[in-house]
């Protein structure tokens, strides 16, 4: 059991870099086409530091969100959608009063 966890964990670590990865090529090629293809006034206007800075700062930070922030939170989320299965399944009157005392979202 414990090898299949470490099998299954190892693949999805492995599976989420590399999806990661091949989304941060394709952003970065999209983003380095949409600067080629800038009028020449637009890019002698900037400078070049300022634009590469730009393109790489913009990138590594949804970078970070795919492999720092929506891993974590899809686990949380899932997790408790898991306990509250667990709870309706073994105690259904529980898990109501659990459900009616969660804060509402007010839009």
């Amino acid at each position: 059991m414990l090898a299949g966890v470490l099998l299954f964990t190892f693949a999805q670590t492995y599976l989420q870099a590399y999806v990661g990865q091949m989304i941060m090529k394709d952003m970065r090629t999209q983003t380095f086409d949409h600067t080629v293809n800038q009028s020449l006034r637009y890019i002698d206007s900037q400078p070049v530091g300022r634009l590469v800075n730009r393109l790489t700062n913009d990138v590594e930070t949804i970078n970070e969100l795919f492999t720092s922030v929506l891993p974590p939170l899809l686990r949380d989320f899932s997790m408790m959608a898991g306990v509250l299965v667990a709870l309706a399944l073994l105690s259904p009157r529980l898990a109501l009063v659990t459900l009616a005392t969660l804060p509402r979202c007010s839009s």
